[in-house]
C-alpha cells in the first residue's frame, strides 16, 4: 500500500509576518522558501538555514530576479 503524501503552502505577504508562524514551522519535515531576493529575504533566509534543519532555499531558481513572481512573469 502506498502512503499519502500530504503537502501545504504558507505565503506570507511580507517577512515581517514570519515571527507570526516561527512555531508552526517546526511542524514540518521539509520547509522551501521562495524568499525575495533583497536585503529581508537574504536576512530571513540566513536566520531560517540557522534554526531549522529542514529548510530549502529556493532562491537559486530565479536569481537575478527580485522574486518568484518576476522571474515567472519574465
Amino acid at each position: 500500500m502506498k502512503k499519502e503524501q500530504n503537502s501545504d503552502s504558507l505565503i506570507l505577504n511580507s517577512t515581517s509576518m514570519f515571527f507570526r508562524v516561527e512555531n508552526e514551522l517546526k511542524k514540518y519535515n521539509k520547509i522551501s522558501l521562495f524568499l525575495d531576493n533583497d536585503s529581508n529575504g537574504k536576512s530571513v533566509t540566513a536566520k531560517m538555514l540557522s534554526q531549522y534543519k529542514n529548510v530549502e532555499d529556493c532562491s537559486l531558481i530565479y536569481n537575478g530576479f527580485k522574486d518568484l513572481n518576476g522571474w515567472y512573469c519574465e
